[in-house]
């Protein structure tokens, strides 16, 4: 806890001795399975984003975000024990949000067909999901933020308290409540304000240190809850979060402070919700995945969630793989102009465009063949052995950039209309073996997609199909 001691609270609790003569109280979460809620959640985020990587000088953008969403949430499963899955559907009535970075405004909303979602909580992780198929992380990032309905409970004291006593709140309860990887470090404590017998209010306040995206983060949290005595439910979760957040080689830093309002009202029986009843709600890699289509239109690609969506150009989208909070691998996909499906790149021509890409950094071909693909599409696939100069690698003590062995992965697709597409994997020798066929299964996801008809106004059709 030194790390903690050196640095300064921002809320401080107040004395959390037990006071003796005031009663003890048990509470225990009346969440059953069948119960459906109204859930109202307010946020309203104000800060800086922080950008560029390694050396290169980073810069800082005001932002601010304001969110509203408005589902009714039908639980599912309770956990009996501290290893137990949580899980519910959500049916979406409002899920909206105005992001402003710089001079930039995105306003993220969720698809029709993703108003139903299904959340699981098992251990330190969270999974938020579509049963109706994969969701775009814009629509993931959008609902998937601090302050999960669903985890709430965890915040209720496991044994009596009086009012006046203080408990720490558990690290395994914090960690998905904040949407963390992990937390390392913690002195965030709960405390029962007061009591009676209809209701209690708690106090939250305290700092915890951990990782997220790779990166070291730290956030102090000062919040206010009320419980429902006769429900056995909190119905009301206020809070106040500063969280300060470096760059990551996925995502951007902040530097940020949150405002959140939760309200929680039992609802009646929800169509929605009922006609849902023989959708998955367990999850699987298959539902966990992540879906993207180009700007510029043309190609959808579906990934796992161990890619991160770096950029996301017109023509182009670039991702990069995690794992353990590693980058192991970035892969580019980009769409290209149609071509004669008589007069298709050759293996020859192929491998001399990577030749000539790679320059300097061109060492051998390990692989070059065409292979078929199960959508019928023509598939040319080259391995490469070279190096590279990194500057973010040099010797201790000079600027002196080194070599460094690399692989990297080319494709090109084409169909029998012409239509094509490009993928290129790029990593260090030493990631090579975590491969293990995952830059095939992504080139296979890859989908040629047909421009919209008349009248619709969601993406592109999928033509493969």
């Amino acid at each position: 806890m030194k790390i903690l001691s050196i640095l300064p609270l921002l809320f401080i609790l107040s004395d959390c001795s037990l006071l003796f003569g005031e009663g003890v109280f048990t509470f225990q979460s009346g969440r059953k399975p069948g119960q459906i809620d109204r859930v109202t959640v307010t946020q309203k985020v104000g800060g800086e984003v922080k950008q560029g990587t390694g050396r290169d000088r980073k810069s800082r953008e005001k932002m601010s975000v304001v969110s509203q969403f408005v589902y009714d949430e039908k639980t599912l499963d309770v956990p009996t024990g501290p290893t137990g899955t949580a899980r519910s559907l959500r049916s979406y009535v409002k899920a909206e949000a105005t992001l402003k970075n710089g001079r930039e405004e995105l306003q993220p909303t969720l698809a029709p067909e993703h108003a139903l979602l299904a959340v699981e909580c098992a251990g330190e992780a969270t999974r938020i999901f579509s049963p109706r198929g994969p969701l775009t992380l814009e629509e993931l990032d959008l609902v998937d933020v601090i302050g999960n309905s669903l985890l709430l409970d965890g915040f209720l004291p496991s044994k009596p308290v009086a009012v006046g006593d203080c408990w720490y709140v558990p690290e395994k309860a914090l960690t998905p409540f904040c949407c963390w990887d992990v937390v390392e470090k913690s002195n965030v404590q709960c405390r029962l304000k007061e009591a009676d017998e209809n209701l209690a209010r708690f106090e939250i306040s305290g700092r915890l240190l951990g990782a997220v995206d790779g990166v070291r983060s730290e956030m102090e949290i000062k919040a206010r809850f009320r419980f429902d005595r006769r429900r056995g439910r909190i119905d009301w979760w206020g809070m106040l979060v500063r969280e300060r957040r470096p760059v990551s080689f996925v995502m951007d830093g902040l530097d940020v402070v949150s405002q959140l309002e939760i309200k929680i009202a039992p609802q009646e029986d929800v169509p929605a919700l009922a006609e849902a009843d023989d959708l998955p709600v367990k999850s699987t890699p298959e539902l966990l995945q992540l879906t993207q289509k180009l700007r510029g239109g043309g190609l959808e690609i579906v990934y796992d969630r161990q890619w991160h969506l770096y950029n996301d150009l017109p023509d182009v989208v670039i991702l990069r793989r995690l794992e353990k909070g590693e980058m192991t691998v970035q892969c580019n996909v980009s769409s290209l102009a149609d071509g004669n499906p008589e007069k298709l790149v050759s293996l020859e021509h192929f491998k001399e465009e990577v030749r000539k890409r790679l320059g300097e950094s061109f060492g051998e071909f390990i692989e070059a063949a065409e292979q078929p693909n199960a959508a019928g599409r023509r598939v040319l696939r080259a391995v490469v052995r070279g190096s590279a100069k990194s500057e973010a690698a040099a010797t201790k003590g000079t600027k002196t950039p080194l070599e460094l062995p690399m692989r990297w992965i080319f494709y090109h697709l084409a169909d029998a209309r012409g239509r094509q597409a490009a993928a290129v994997f790029v990593l260090e020798e030493k990631y090579f073996g975590r491969l293990d066929g995952m830059d095939e299964k992504l080139v296979g996801s890859l989908r040629f997609l047909e421009p919209p008809r008349g009248g619709e106004e969601r993406g592109m059709r999928d033509s493969d199909e």
